[in-house]
């Protein structure tokens, strides 16, 4: 399997160097919309990051008229780019307006649920193009896009963006309710997850920025809380999604840290009884959170939070924790511990 794996890197390394030539004047080769869709599209699924390759298609994506691109080639092209966790802001302020000239009709929901979902992964505020994609969704008896036309991975997409995304517009929210409550039975556990933290961020952050979404507008997905919290609290068939991860040896490092410069009672891996949870330290009798947050917290080769790093800050200072952050890049191998302790000094002051 290692020798695959190597094999699959050159050929996709090889793949890269030709690709690179595409969209350049000075070749033979040209590149349109559905090229660099299909281009990128292909290194996502294989998980490949070839950064130079991705910024010279990103080059070539913006440079191309509005009318080469539709609908599939923007979801897509956003979707690369999420799944990679690239940020690349040009880009997606390119691809944004390209799709905010589109008619109502020219979304299906995969466009709709991928087009959200990746400014959600990667933490981009775009509430034009937000508001644009779910004004078509609320207008489905013109457009055609009806709840059941979402399946159980899109709906989920769909709730769980809208809460990283921090949107406040109730008839949204209604209508991603009820859509979560009729898809209920066909979810994952990954999907229930998702829907745990849509819920969460309805409660704790509200719908219009003065209070919790009312009660009646989440009946349809009460009666399933339980079975949705639990989803949550096994992990979700993912360790991004609750933060429930083997601690690293980066955090157990801070911990020993922590210890050295006098802090007592340190809890790794709590459980927030109220969220479900998982906080990386936490200080015994106090409402003080340490989060350890490692590279993939942040965008490739970058210093971003994640949208999902970003929603469950939001959400732990809403519970009332007073949260601090140890990014990866300020504790690093080589430091020394007098280092370490003045730097974590640093931090609780």
């Amino acid at each position: 399997k290692g020798g695959e794996d190597v094999g699959l890197v050159r050929l996709f390394s090889h793949l890269a160097r030709a690709a690179r030539q595409m969209g350049r004047r000075c070749f033979e080769l040209p590149c349109d919309a559905r090229h660099v869709s299909n281009i990128v599209n292909g290194y996502a699924k294989a998980g490949i990051v070839d950064a130079e390759l991705f910024s010279h298609l990103s080059t070539v994506a913006q440079e191309l008229a509005a009318g080469a691109f539709d609908a599939q080639n923007v979801a897509n092209i956003m979707n690369a780019y999420a799944t990679l966790g690239i940020l690349d802001t040009d880009l997606f302020a390119r691809m944004s307006r390209v799709a905010r000239c589109y008619e109502p009709q020219t979304f299906d929901p995969q466009h709709v649920a991928n087009i959200v979902h990746s400014l959600a992964v990667l933490g981009i505020d775009d509430p034009e193009l937000v508001s644009h994609l779910y004004d078509n969704v609320l207008r489905m008896r013109q457009t055609s896009l009806l709840q059941r036309d979402f399946n159980a991975q899109a709906i989920a997409n769909l709730a769980w963006s809208t809460a990283v995304l921090n949107v406040r517009h109730e008839p949204i929210h209604r209508w991603i309710a009820a859509g979560c409550a009729n898809r209920i039975s066909e979810m994952d556990r990954n999907c229930l997850s998702q829907v745990h933290q849509y819920l969460l961020s309805c409660e704790l952050e509200g719908i219009h920025g003065d209070g919790p979404l009312s009660t009646e507008a989440l009946l349809p997905l009460q009666e399933h809380r339980a079975a949705i919290r639990e989803a949550f609290e096994d992990g979700g068939g993912t360790d991004e999604i609750n933060g429930r991860l083997n601690p690293s040896s980066l955090q157990r490092d801070v911990v020993r840290t922590l210890e050295r410069v006098g802090i007592k009672g340190v809890l790794e891996e709590y459980t927030d009884p109220p969220s479900g949870y998982s906080l990386d330290i936490k200080i015994a009798n106090s409402k003080l959170v340490i989060e350890v947050d490692g590279p993939s917290h942040y965008s490739h080769q970058g210093k971003e939070p994640l949208g999902r790093t970003r929603m469950k800050r939001r959400h732990l200072e809403r519970l009332g924790y007073t949260l601090l952050t140890v990014p990866y890049w300020r504790w690093y191998r080589g430091l020394s511990a007098e280092i370490k302790c003045r730097r974590l000094r640093g931090v609780l002051s």
